[in-house]
C-alpha cells in the first residue's frame, strides 16, 4: 500500500471516513446524515461498503475478485472449478452457486459462496454467514450430485460461506475452512489487502464521483 492509502486503511478500521454519517465530520450537519448518493441510509462506512445502490457495480468486482483469488488457490492445489453454477434446490427455486470445486482424487466436493461484508461487532458474524449458506446450498446437493455424477462420480458435497470483512479481516472461521480444504495459506495476506485496495476504491468513488 501507498503511505496515503495505509492512512486510509487504519482510519477506515477505525470507522471513520469523510461520510455525512460518521460523528465529527465537518459538513455534516448541514447536509444531514444521509447518503449523498441515495438519500435512503445514514452514510456510514458500512452502508458505502456495501449496501449503496451507487457502489453495487464496485461491490461486485469486489467480490468476483475475491471469489477468482479462492479459485486460484484451489486450482494450484489441483482442484477442478466451476464458477456461478446453476442447480435448483429442492423446492424448486434455480440458484447459482459461486463456487464448486472438485479435489482431484477422493469423495468429496465443494460448494463455496465468499461474502464480503462489513465486520460488525457480533463475534459469531462468520458462523451465521456460513449458517445462512447451508441453508440457501444445502437444498441443492441432490441437483449438483446428478448433474455431476457422470463426470465426477459419486461425492459428498459441503457447503461452506466463507466470509470476508470489507477492511480486510479473514476471519479464523474462514482461514480453518480453507485451511481444512488442504488450501495454501501463505497468499491471504494479498487477498486482504485487495480487499483493502478495492473497498478504498468504493470509498473514494462514492465521495468523489459526480
Amino acid at each position: 500500500l501507498t503511505g496515503s492509502e495505509w492512512t486510509n486503511a487504519v482510519k477506515l478500521n477505525m470507522n471513520y471516513a469523510p461520510l455525512r454519517g460518521v460523528p465529527g465530520v465537518s459538513g455534516a450537519a448541514d447536509g444531514g446524515t444521509l447518503c449523498r448518493k441515495c438519500g435512503r441510509e445514514n452514510e456510514t462506512p458500512a452502508h458505502v461498503l456495501g449496501a449503496c445502490p451507487h457502489s453495487m457495480l464496485l461491490v461486485t468486482r469486489r467480490h468476483h475478485n475475491v471469489k477468482h483469488h479462492v479459485m486460484k488457490l484451489l486450482e494450484e492445489k489441483n482442484f477442478t472449478c466451476l464458477e456461478e453454477v446453476y442447480c435448483i434446490d429442492s423446492e424448486g427455486a434455480p440458484r447459482y452457486a459461486d463456487i464448486v470445486a472438485f479435489p482431484k482424487s477422493g469423495k468429496t466436493a465443494f460448494i463455496l459462496d465468499p461474502t464480503v461484508k462489513y465486520e460488525s461487532n457480533d463475534r459469531d458474524q462468520a458462523k451465521a454467514i456460513d449458517e445462512e449458506k447451508r441453508k440457501i446450498y444445502d437444498k441443492c446437493i441432490p441437483y449438483l450430485k446428478e448433474k455431476f455424477f457422470e463426470e465426477f462420480g459419486e461425492r459428498e458435497f459441503r457447503v461452506h460461506g466463507l466470509w470476508f470483512g470489507t477492511r480486510g479481516m479473514i476471519p479464523a472461521e474462514t482461514t480453518q475452512i480453507l485451511d481444512e480444504i488442504g488450501l495454501d495459506l501463505t497468499s491471504l495476506p494479498n487477498l486482504s489487502e485487495m480487499i483493502i485496495l478495492d473497498s478504498l476504491g468504493i470509498l473514494h468513488n462514492h465521495i468523489y464521483s459526480v
